[in-house]
């Protein structure tokens, strides 16, 4: 079996299915909380309000950042540099709890659909001043370590949106 990129699967059948049908059951939920018109303020809090710094320090520990999920809370809440720790990963904490917190609001937004504008404002609250920020990059990236390659030209990341935009 293969993705959607053509490369094969990494799980067994049975890991898969299992995979498949925890899928089904997220849309499934996914599908409830569309028709029920707006996300409630319970629904935002119980999804990520309970496991907002988790999520922010585990993201950003792929990325190489050593803070723990303690350490992100008080970088993000104080904003202050954990001794011990590279600068960076307190802004990176940061700006990744900005751009959660926008998804969060946007995802409150019921009749405006996701759109490329919306992405880059996503995209610019990641990076902050950095090169790039807010805008599709125009050269080709590897991920070390990943069989995924990223798409290489503009049409392909249009295909890519449009696609996911479509499995939505």
């Amino acid at each position: 079996m293969f993705n959607l990129e053509g490369t094969p699967y990494l799980l067994d059948s049975t890991s898969l299915e299992q995979v498949r049908h925890r899928m089904d059951a997220i849309e499934e939920h996914v599908s409830l909380l569309r028709k029920s018109g707006t996300l409630s303020e319970k629904t935002i809090r119980d999804y990520y309000g309970q496991k907002r710094f988790e999520q922010v320090a585990e993201s950003n520990a792929l990325e190489g950042s050593t803070l723990s999920v303690g350490e992100t809370e008080l970088a993000v809440l104080k904003g202050v540099t954990i001794t011990g720790h590279d600068p960076a990963f307190v802004r990176d904490a940061i700006a990744l709890d900005h751009a959660l917190n926008r998804i969060t609001d946007l995802a409150r937004e019921r009749d405006t659909p996701t759109n490329i504008e919306q992405l880059h404002e996503i995209h610019s609250l990641l990076l902050g001043d950095r090169l790039g920020a807010g805008i599709f990059r125009q050269e080709c990236v590897t991920i070390r370590g990943a069989r995924h390659t990223p798409p290489k030209n503009w049409d392909q990341i249009m295909s890519r949106q449009f696609r996911q935009l479509n499995w939505l």
